[in-house]
């Protein structure tokens, strides 16, 4: 078992690992490809914005997951994206860039931003919890 100094030195080196990025999502922009990546959102900033988009009643995907899919990954997408070389799009042109592609796109950029910060940790937390059972089971020599 851990004890709690085990446990801030693994906080410690949580707060300065770099946070998962995406693959990069391709995207036409004005006939041009660029590719857009996106970072894990700190997790009182992704659960601050779900709070903010419950569920419509009539969209089955948000039954699935319990907030507005679609509002929550799109208004992460300026706030974790930048282009896959690192620079940073400013806000205004995000406000442009959402509109502007086409529905496979949007979707590209939702599945990345959902699978960042729903998906991953969730299948983080599986294997750790495997690992750690498996780690239970281990006779002392």
């Amino acid at each position: 078992m851990v004890g709690i100094m085990g446990f801030l030195e693994d906080v410690a080196a949580a707060k300065a690992a770099p946070k998962p990025k995406s693959s990069p999502v391709p995207v036409i922009v004005n006939g041009a490809l660029y590719e857009l990546v996106f970072e894990r959102a700190d997790g009182d900033v992704w659960a601050e914005c779900v709070s903010r988009h419950p569920a419509r009643l009539d969209s089955l995907i948000d039954k699935r997951y319990g907030y507005n899919f679609n509002a929550v990954v799109l208004e992460m997408a300026p706030r974790t994206g930048a282009l896959a070389d690192g620079t940073a799009i400013p806000a205004e042109a995000w406000a442009d860039l959402i509109p502007s592609l086409a529905g496979a796109e949007i979707s590209a950029v939702t599945d990345a931003i959902w699978a960042l910060n729903e998906w991953n940790p969730a299948q983080e937390i599986e294997k750790a919890k495997k690992a750690s059972k498996v780690g239970s089971r281990r006779k002392s020599s």
